[in-house]
């Protein structure tokens, strides 16, 4: 199931993209999940790659993705040795999993051509820390001057960045966050941050009584049509700081 989250992103991100399409014809993308992007991006770009450390998200990517088109890594990206490099990188919510983000942005740097594009997503704002956050293995959430301060130091020029789904996503996420709050105690606490993370990426946090709930406000209120008519409704917001994600773009500088 795709959710609201994910689908303004997706919406935002292919308006991101808009110009550089024709001139790309491969892609990495980082933590895929579902495999669900990737496969919309293989309709436009010629062939592209996929990594990501989980089993089961390896197992989803496949069933989604032609393997004509792409090529699955099933590893860690900051471990993996690549033998390509890439005009367009994409990592959605997978640098605030990683206790090193610095790191991870040098090799995202690392493994783009010259003046690649980085597309990539983070939750925004500690003010906005919850539940969600300590379920789905995050180590932190991003404040924008800390974030830009970073893509500085990793030498990335920023092109676009948006504080996304403002006031919707806002609101789902404080009424998402109450209700894993209540249900906190059926989670496994033993659970390492790299499970954590496979779960989240995976779409696994619906648990017990909550799940009739999401279900119903994605299926319902949040369809893809709708989601569509939102993010347009609301992109003059995205250049405030008031959403609960970032979505950049960013192009490699040389060193």
């Amino acid at each position: 199931m795709l959710y609201p989250r994910y689908l303004f992103r997706k919406k935002i991100a292919f308006i991101f993209l808009k110009d550089y399409l024709k001139k790309i014809n491969n892609f990495l993308e980082i933590g895929a999940g579902s495999g669900d992007f990737s496969k919309t991006l293989l309709d436009v770009v010629e062939k592209g790659d996929v990594i990501d450390f989980s089993d089961k998200a390896i197992v989803s990517i496949e069933k989604k993705i032609n393997n004509k088109q792409a090529n699955v890594f099933s590893g860690d990206f900051l471990n993996f040795e690549f033998k390509n490099k890439y005009p367009l990188v994409i990592s959605f919510e997978v640098m605030e999993h990683i206790k090193d983000d610095q790191s991870f942005l040098k090799k995202a740097h690392d493994v783009l051509d010259k003046d690649g594009l980085f597309l990539f997503s983070v939750p925004s704002r500690m003010k906005n820390w919850g539940a969600t956050d300590e379920i789905a293995g995050h180590y932190r959430r991003y404040e924008k001057k800390d974030l830009i301060r970073k893509l500085g130091k990793a030498n990335f020029e920023i092109i676009e960045f948006a504080s996304y789904g403002f006031p919707i996503l806002n609101i789902t996420s404080k009424i998402r966050d109450k209700m894993y709050g209540a249900v906190k105690k059926d989670i496994d606490k033993d659970k390492s941050f790299e499970e954590l993370s496979e779960d989240s990426g995976l779409g696994y946090l619906r648990v017990g009584k909550i799940k009739k709930v999401i279900d119903f406000m994605v299926n319902f209120l949040f369809g893809k049509f709708m989601v569509s008519v939102y993010a347009n409704i609301l992109k003059p917001f995205n250049k405030y700081d008031l959403g609960d994600g970032y979505l950049c773009l960013v192009k490699k500088k040389d060193i």
